[in-house]
């Protein structure tokens, strides 16, 4: 598994300015080294959205001398350090972000006295992708426009760009340029505004940013923002002239295929535009967006097109790299979330790093969901500052009552198998002047026992139940569904006291609804993702279901005929419960398989009742079925299956925020385990559990108890 760092290097106490990341010195180099660090995250290489000449000097820039005493380093130099110790440094590319700064400079242009932070009242200019398009001030860099594009770079007009700022803005339906909101910093006179990578100038230059970034050793790209201009529509976006172009060359063709939408009969495709047609019926963007007309065609539109683009960068770091280096440079992007809208693109990346939507304890049912999405490639997990516990939860690190929440916040992850990032001056948005780092010796202990015991963490958790998600029924409605769930903390201090309110228009997602009460039941289970066979590929097989002895297909409105006769063949020997909706778009399907042996289907909407009964009918098959049960409401297990045997993973969730620590507990685990020949046991503090073998495994089923569980111990069944 690997060990990643979100390693931004953000100053405590310090606004956390994109995209030029904190200077690093060797001393972080040693301790990211011996916080046993195999990549790091959001580390390197990113001022490439203020301009080319920033970036190769951010990269290449001369250290002054008594930076140099101090052991600080440029991010050419920091990179081959990393990579001489086995660290693999993600270089990023920000591909939603274009940056205007203010800055104070000397009497002839050619040096920078002040930027981003100004401190005096002499006159201010402005310095970002503008003034770099029109060479204003390339006395700074002694580079102009022409060294990095000789002949300039053309737009989808057939025009010289001559204001790459302007040029790739996203753009509201008026045409006022979108701003990225998110990393703009409360109180700094900055500006960025999201960059639009349906423009293929914007892509272009994209491109020459990696050319460079690799040029200079980078051996692994991270490309953030993966979903861009998709980003853009909080703000307002995206109505620019190329989605706009584009969004017609879609709508043709799905004219030719005879699916255009009842309601744009008669409309001019040839010149059609999205943002004019919701300004002439006065509707507004995106408020209320599900029932906005076309809203859910414009957004199939942006998913298809945010796949297609984001696959050509790809495309382009993997072949540079191997034309100018030889070698296979690794990429990641930022799947937000692990939202459906990336899921065509992650048969390209090396390994996913997902920003979490918001950051709270006990969200074990999207583990198993991100578990299922990303298959056998590396999942790495980083905090998100917004919403979530996390500003709290930094208060408390920094008054030393956040060791046990820390131990758990890293290790909800790692018992799934997925690595929760190490906070290295991790980002905490763009109101919070602080930043994230683990506590020191806690941080320390997390660490040195992860990588010590790499072998107890697996992906397979060996569940005998499977859960269907199916892409094309919930790709719009995940999006959506995350913006009406609104967090309430009965203890401000206690960051497991949070209950959840969702508001009413928000998106229904009986998945995660299912999912989060099979999980309060103690049934454990796999995730996987059904493609649609037109974005992703339908390889869904019998051999998928060959393991499991029940498999649940909550509200999969849209299904192939693959996967329905695949379903129905399961349902003639095992029990397949269906709760909702089921392949609407394939006549007679939910009929087919109704009659089929061993179906369970509670889909009456109109019923208050029904998704409690289809968890209680649910549950009382399951109990014939069960692997694992426990006795104590305190504590989620997880099981995983290594190459040395069968682990169960206990977290302890009863914490007293007054002493600010976890109450041991005692749990009696029974576990379906044949032939168990050694038992051994596992903690953060290197003491091994206390248990009681009451029932040998001679039975099929090992019965134990184990003792005094801190917040997070182990149990090895070889």
């Amino acid at each position: 598994m690997e060990r990643a760092v979100y390693c931004y290097g953000w100053l405590t106490g310090r606004p956390n300015c994109h995209p030029v990341h904190t200077m690093k010195h060797i001393g972080m180099v040693e301790e990211l080294a011996k916080n046993h660090a195999t990549m790091l995250s959001w580390s390197m290489m990113g001022s490439g959205a203020i301009s080319l000449p920033f970036l190769e000097r951010q990269i290449y820039g001369e250290v002054s001398p008594q930076l140099r005493f101090h052991g600080f380093l440029n991010d050419k130099e920091f990179n081959e350090e990393c990579l001489k110790r086995g660290i693999l440094p993600y270089a990023v590319v920000y591909q939603a972000q274009g940056w205007e700064f203010p800055v104070i400079l000397n009497e002839d242009q050619s040096r920078i006295l002040e930027m981003n932070l100004i401190r005096s009242d002499k006159n201010t200019q402005w310095y970002g992708l503008r003034e770099f398009t029109n060479n204003r001030y390339n006395r700074l860099f002694n580079k102009a426009f022409e060294d990095y594009f000789p002949d300039g770079l053309i737009n989808s007009e057939g025009e010289k760009v001559t204001d790459l700022w302007e040029e790739c803005a996203t753009r509201d339906m008026y045409g006022k340029a979108a701003h990225s909101h998110w990393v703009e910093v409360d109180g700094l006179s900055q500006t960025c505004y999201g960059m639009c990578r349906n423009n293929p100038v914007w892509r272009e230059y994209l491109k020459k940013i990696i050319e460079i970034q690799i040029d200079a050793g980078a051996m692994a790209i991270q490309l953030d923002e993966s979903e861009t201009p998709i980003c853009s529509i909080g703000y307002g976006g995206c109505f620019c002239k190329d989605c706009m172009k584009q969004f017609r060359y879609y709508l043709k063709k799905l004219n030719g295929k005879g699916k255009l939408p009842p309601e744009m009969e008669g409309l001019n495709l040839d010149s059609f535009d999205y943002g004019l047609y919701l300004r002439e019926r006065n509707i507004a963007w995106p408020e209320d967006l599900m029932n906005i007309p076309l809203s859910e065609i414009y957004w199939k539109f942006l998913v298809e097109t945010h796949n297609v683009h984001l696959q050509e960068i790809i495309s382009f770091v993997k072949q540079y790299g191997q034309r100018q280096k030889e070698t296979d440079i690794k990429v990641s992007g930022n799947f937000s979330n692990m939202h459906l809208m990336y899921f065509p693109s992650l048969k390209d990346v090396d390994c996913c790093i997902t920003e979490l939507r918001r950051t709270v304890f006990k969200r074990h049912n999207w583990m198993r969901l991100a578990v299922g999405y990303t298959g056998d490639k590396p999942l790495i997990l980083a905090e998100s500052p917004y919403d979530g516990f996390m500003p709290k939860f930094v208060e408390l690190i920094h008054r030393g009552q956040a060791d046990d929440y820390y131990r758990l916040f890293i290790m909800e992850a790692v018992v799934h198998g997925c690595s929760m990032a190490f906070p290295y001056g991790a980002w905490m948005g763009n109101k919070t002047r602080d930043s994230f780092h683990a506590p020191y010796e806690t941080g320390q202990q997390v660490q040195d026992f992860i990588y010590r015991h790499d072998d107890l963490f697996s992906k397979k958790s060996g569940a005998n139940v499977l859960v269907l998600y199916s892409y094309s029924s919930y790709m719009m409605r995940d999006w959506q569904c995350g913006q009406g769930e609104n967090l309430v903390y009965t203890d401000k201090d206690d960051l497991l006291s949070y209950s959840v309110a969702y508001d009413e228009r928000a998106a229904k997602m009986p998945f995660l609804d299912i999912t989060q009460k099979m999980t309060e039941r103690q049934i454990p289970y796999d995730v996987l993702v059904l493609g649609d066979n037109e974005m992703v590929p339908d390889t869904f097989s019998g051999e998928d279901l060959s393991s499991f002895d029940m498999i649940v297909v909550p509200d999969c409105s849209h299904l192939t005929e693959n996967q329905t006769g695949i379903i129905r063949e399961y349902a003639q020997h095992k029990p397949v419960f269906v709760y909702g909706s089921y392949a609407c778009n394939i006549p007679d399907a939910l009929k087919h398989l109704d009659d089929q042996k061993y179906s369970v289907i509670a889909n009456r909407d109109d019923d208050p009742g029904c998704f409690e009964d289809f968890i209680e009918s649910f549950c009382v098959e399951y109990d014939q079925h069960r692997t694992i049960g426990f006795d104590n409401n305190n504590i989620y297990l997880q099981k995983a299956i290594t190459e040395n045997g069968t682990v169960v993973h206990i977290l302890n969730y009863a914490y007293d925020a007054k002493q600010h620590r976890t109450t041991p507990q005692t749990v009696t685990i029974d576990i379906k385990q044949e032939n168990v020949k050694r038992i051994s046991t596992y903690t953060l503090s290197g003491d091994p559990l206390k248990y009681e073998l009451l029932q040998p495994a001679e039975h099929g089923f090992v019965r134990i108890r184990v003792y005094d569980v801190p917040c997070y111990g182990s149990v090895r069944f070889e």
